[in-house]
């Protein structure tokens, strides 16, 4: 696909990732793709595209404009109809943020941006919007200001398709309760994981040590579940 028709990079695409900013997410994905893991179909639009997309009004505007802007960047009659081409019977999507130090070693934006579930294909332009203008929210730099870091975080968005997950689970390769770096650490949680980041749901704990396999259980009556009688 040509990326200034479609604007975004297929999860077949990663020979031509390198050639962008697309964030550590997305090149995680692709990475888990690679080796053959069930990654859900994504696709990621590069910083680059975005910034292409940006209203001329919003290039050189400032923090407090950007976030009040209010309206969904519009990517173009092409944008949605190569979406669909490629999620032919995909009806909810996740938009996520994919920023280029998200998840870094040094700082992590990760849990700064925004990330929407459940997205239907009408409103994918104003999640997108939502995710872009997250980078310049408050919230943003004021995580900047404490860490001394000057330049905003270049950011791709990832469209990925939603899957309505039985169980979910967050997997570190070092334990970070401790630090132990010898150590493997996964919670999980029934449902969808958003149960377990955002604190609502107590999780499984599992730690792999080069010792055994170290299982401690929670108490899981609830789950995060999307409601499709609404």
């Amino acid at each position: 696909a040509d990326l200034l028709m479609t604007l975004f990079l297929t999860d077949n695409e990663e020979d031509k990732a390198g050639r962008y900013t697309i964030g550590s997410k997305a090149k995680n994905l692709f990475r888990l793709k690679r080796i053959g893991m069930p990654v859900p179909r994504f696709v990621v639009i590069p910083w680059e595209a975005l910034t292409e997309a940006i209203p001329e009004a919003l290039r050189d505007a400032d923090e407090a404009q950007i976030s009040s802007y209010d309206e969904p960047i519009r990517f173009g009659p092409g944008f949605m109809d190569s979406l669909e081409g490629f999620f032919v019977d995909v009806t909810h999507f996740a938009v996520r943020s994919s920023a280029a130090d998200e998840d870094g070693a040094t700082f992590s934006f990760a849990g700064q941006l925004e990330s929407f579930l459940f997205v239907p294909k009408k409103e994918v332009e104003r999640r997108i919007t939502d995710v872009w203008r997250s980078a310049f929210s408050e919230r943003i730099a004021g995580y900047r200001k404490h860490h001394g870091i000057e330049s905003f975080p270049d950011l791709g968005v990832i469209i990925q398709e939603m899957v309505d997950a039985d169980a979910s689970g967050v997997a570190f390769g070092a334990n970070p309760v401790n630090g132990n770096r010898y150590q493997k650490f996964i919670n999980a949680v029934y449902g969808l994981g958003e149960g377990l980041v955002s604190g609502q749901l107590d999780a499984d704990q599992v730690v792999l040590d080069p010792t055994g396999i170290f299982y401690t259980p929670a108490l899981k009556n609830r789950k995060l579940s999307f409601d499709h009688q609404s």
